[in-house]
């Protein structure tokens, strides 16, 4: 009797587990859908204002996407040049996975709501022959 009652309360726990993350991913994927524009990056204790280190129109734009989908299809402009890429939701809704035709990076959402998107990544690059690794903040308005 305990085995008849048992096996379906797992299962059933089990569907309210997935449809909990697939609804965190959606409701992430539905805030994120539309046009950014960017406007402020900040690493190593400096916030830069986009506009004046001459991005004033860069845009990230995310096209409608389901959680059912594998890939969905976004739209970089930095410097006037639309650049498109594909984009994958955390099923947590933390984080988002970005692929153009040359790199995969992803991107962790700090904070993501109707009209303000704030995300973080590590840049590596080389300076004067050493290696450097900073932490970028991005932060973007509808």
């Amino acid at each position: 009797m305990k085995k008849k009652i048992l096996l379906p309360a797992i299962a059933i726990i089990a569907l309210i587990a997935v449809l909990a993350s697939c609804s965190k991913e959606q409701a992430a994927l539905n805030k994120l859908e539309g046009t950014w524009r960017y406007v402020k990056v900040s690493t190593f204790g400096i916030t830069l204002d986009m506009a004046q280190l001459g991005y004033a129109n860069a845009t990230l734009q995310f096209s409608k996407c389901s959680a059912k989908d594998n890939l969905c299809n976004g739209v970089i402009t930095l410097t006037g040049q639309a650049v498109p890429f594909q984009y994958d939701m955390a099923t947590d809704g933390k984080s988002v996975k970005i692929t153009n035709a040359t790199t995969t990076t992803t991107y962790n959402i700090q904070k993501l709501d109707k009209s303000n998107l704030v995300y973080t990544t590590k840049y590596d690059t080389i300076i004067n022959g050493s290696p450097v690794s900073a932490d970028l903040q991005f932060t973007l308005a509808k």
